[in-house]
Formats: structure tokens, C-alpha cells, sequence
């Protein structure tokens, strides 16, 4: 039986970082014979120039804002490209609509993969997402029958402390090409050049989103 996979959700954007990281997942992947479909709302330019680089399918779905639609869409494209294996990357729980497609669907592998650990709550539009976060929160992790999380933070973020106390959570770290990141006189020189800093200025960088999430 041949593999696929369908992977929720791109955003469609170069600077996203859930993006970058299902990219990364899809280059480790494409070459091994798997059938590779992506979840988005939106088909955009940057989406098309990917897809025609790793040959994966694009399926537009609608927006949480029409949830029946986008339960029903995910249970189309499933049944209809006999994915069998379901992986949701998802930063809050309210994203439970294509997980629960992928229940109703019976998929064989339904994967949930929690990499946030919290999220602001400044405004009252704020405030109304956590609390369905936190209602969510209760019923998300019964949809899948995996369950994954980038630090234990991130696991007591996504799914009842009691399921994460009991050990049903995988750790799974996030992996970093460190040559990408080894120190280069050459790169700190045109970096600098290109900046107009001279040898003897001190430089504080910072490559992070300005976010709670991002400490």
C-alpha cells in the first residue's frame, strides 16, 4: 500500500514559521516514494512555486470562520486521494476541525503535533480564542491516535495535563542544521559591510517575532 500523507495546515507565506517547518518536514520526505498533500486556505504564488519544486497536491479549504464547510472539505479530500496517514501541526486547539475530518474519516494515522506553549490575551478577540483554546483543548487530543509536542510546555499547551502526566505524549525536539548557523569571518564581514558597522561596533541582534510565545 502505497503512503500518503496529508499535512495541515501552510499559511502560504516565506516568513511564516510553521511554514518553514513543514517545508523542512517535506524535504526530509519527498524522495521516499510518499504521496504528499498540504492543507491551506489560500493556493498562493509562494505555495505554487513549492508545490512545482517537491511535487506535492495543494487542497484549498475553507476557513475556520465556516467550520461545517471545512469539516466536510477535509473528509472529501481525504476519502478521495485515500490519505492514510493525517498530520496536523497546530499552534491552538480551536485548529480541531481537520483532525476531527480525519477521525470521521477513520484515517489510519491521525497525527497531532503541538508546537506553541502559549498565546496573548491583550485584546478581547484575544481573549475569546484562548478560552475556545481551552475548551478545544478537551476534545482535540480523543481525534488523534498520535501525539507529538516539542517540549513538555508544549504538550500541557495542547492536551489536558492529566493525558500528558500519563505519558502519551512523544517529545519530539526540533531539529537544527547547526552549519547553517557556524560562526564565518567572511559572512561577518559582508553582513557587516552591507550594514555600514565597522570592526569595533558591538551588535545585538534579535531573530525572533516580538511575541509572548517567543518569550
Amino acid at each position: 500500500m502505497t503512503k500518503s500523507i496529508l499535512i495541515g495546515y501552510m499559511v502560504g507565506t516565506p516568513d511564516s514559521g510553521i511554514d518553514k517547518y513543514i517545508i523542512n518536514f517535506i524535504q526530509t520526505i519527498y524522495k521516499n516514494d510518499i504521496k504528499i498533500g498540504i492543507l491551506t486556505n489560500k493556493k498562493t504564488e509562494f505555495l505554487m512555486d513549492l508545490q512545482n519544486q517537491y511535487k506535492f497536491e495543494i487542497h484549498e479549504i475553507p476557513s475556520l470562520k465556516r467550520p461545517v464547510s471545512q469539516v466536510k472539505e477535509v473528509m472529501k479530500i481525504i476519502k478521495e486521494n485515500n490519505y492514510n496517514i493525517t498530520y496536523f501541526n497546530v499552534s491552538e486547539a480551536s485548529n480541531i476541525l481537520g483532525l476531527l475530518a480525519a477521525w470521521l474519516s477513520k484515517a489510519e494515522k491521525r497525527i497531532v503535533h503541538s508546537h506553541s506553549s502559549s498565546t496573548d490575551t491583550k485584546t478581547l478577540k484575544e481573549k475569546i480564542r484562548y478560552v475556545v483554546h481551552l475548551f478545544c483543548k478537551q476534545f482535540l487530543y480523543l481525534f488523534a491516535n498520535r501525539h507529538v509536542a516539542c517540549s513538555t510546555k508544549a504538550a500541557c499547551w495542547l492536551y489536558p495535563k492529566k493525558f500528558v502526566n500519563k505519558n502519551k505524549v512523544d517529545l519530539v525536539f526540533n531539529f537544527i542544521d547547526t552549519n547553517k548557523f557556524k560562526y564565518s569571518i567572511s559572512s561577518r564581514k559582508e553582513m557587516r559591510e552591507s550594514f555600514g558597522i565597522d570592526e569595533d561596533t558591538l551588535v545585538l541582534g534579535h531573530v525572533a517575532n516580538f511575541f509572548k510565545v517567543k518569550n
